[in-house]
């Protein structure tokens, strides 16, 4: 459209003067650099289509690369391919950047096509923006491919199948499945018999002793002990966990839930039994002072907390002998605890 202006131009200022003439001059090196630029910028960018091979047989895949080579900054829009490019099937497709002079942009796609004889390959348009933000497209030709049978070469016709030959069977059906049946019914007796006799052995096997409460607390107190808590200052978990000691071996030892009770309800519990003084004194005392640390902050002294867990171990110890007088008729005299020892150690080292 341009050019047709200034031939316009050319026509209309051709008689003019020297001024028209300098127009005119103008006019035209102004068509010849626009039409430079066109050229160049179409030089900037190009487009073509390879396959790896040009003859294939029926449902043979076979590599398909359309290279657009261009000068940086071109933009690219990956090729509109649906699932056909002519006659032929789109299997796979990916993309692949390569450095170089200039760089080259690989759109491949894997295909494969039916058709006998001659088959083509579509065109393929590829549309850009160019460093100015102008759009464009190219569009690649298209390939033919020659396309072979499935027969072998110098074969004119499939050949048939083979005749049946007779095998004669070595066992007969019958007796397979009969030996399968023996065999598996076999395998089941043997297992419930293998089953029955190791339960016969567990419930023949002699549970374990449960051990005395006071040893279990005593344990329990001198592994507390033993412990940093105190040094380091955490007087809380100490004395939580040294009330959780004792409320186990109360409950062990006088068959009473303890350990669920507050300590006003285990002095409702104790007082209503004729126990010893000196231990029901002990009992009390550390669990008063154990509350004081949990829920009033009070800070207890090291020679106290050496005092609270000597008398912890002397309590302990007196519930090893009978609490009651020697005419009690209901008096625990034998230690009986339901707590597993390797359990409530672990419990107690949480």
């Amino acid at each position: 459209m341009m050019r047709v202006e200034a031939i316009a131009d050319i026509q209309s200022y051709a008689a003019g003067d020297g001024a028209s003439r300098g127009k005119i001059v103008l006019c035209a090196l102004c068509c010849a650099l626009v039409a430079l630029a066109a050229t160049y910028a179409s030089a900037n960018i190009s487009v073509t289509a390879s396959v790896d091979r040009n003859e294939v047989r029926l449902g043979e895949r076979f590599g398909l690369v359309v290279s657009v080579a261009h000068d940086p900054g071109y933009k690219l829009s990956e090729p509109k391919v649906g699932k056909t490019l002519g006659d032929f099937v789109v299997v796979n497709r990916s993309k692949h950047e390569a450095k170089g002079n200039p760089p080259t942009t690989e759109f491949r796609y894997t295909i494969a096509g039916f058709k006998l004889d001659r088959a083509t390959i579509a065109t393929v348009a590829v549309q850009y923006t160019d460093p100015q933000g102008r759009p464009g497209e190219l569009e690649t030709h298209p390939i033919g491919v020659r396309m072979l049978g499935t027969v072998p070469a110098g074969q004119t016709e499939i050949k048939d199948i083979r005749g049946m030959v007779e095998i004669e069977p070595r066992m007969a059906l019958w007796l397979k499945i009969l030996i399968g049946l023996v065999a598996g019914v076999l395998a089941c007796v043997i297992t419930w018999w293998l089953v029955k006799r190791r339960r016969k052995q567990q419930l023949e096997k002699p549970a374990p002793k449960p051990l005395p409460a006071s040893v279990v607390a005593l344990a329990e107190l001198d592994k507390l002990a033993k412990s940093d808590l105190l040094f380091l200052k955490q007087y809380k978990e100490f004395y939580f966990r040294l009330s959780e000691i004792i409320r186990r071996f109360l409950s062990g030892r006088l068959n009473f839930p303890a350990d669920d009770m507050t300590t006003t309800e285990i002095e409702f519990m104790m007082r209503d039994d004729p126990i010893s003084p000196e231990f029901t004194a002990a009992i009390f005392e550390i669990l008063n002072f154990s509350d004081m640390v949990k829920f009033a902050k009070l800070i207890p002294s090291d020679p106290k907390n050496d005092e609270i867990i000597e008398k912890a171990r002397r309590a302990i110890e007196l519930g090893q002998e009978p609490l009651f007088g020697p005419n009690a008729e209901s008096a625990p005299q034998a230690e009986t605890s339901g707590h597993d020892f390797k359990g409530i150690e672990a419990s107690s080292a949480q």
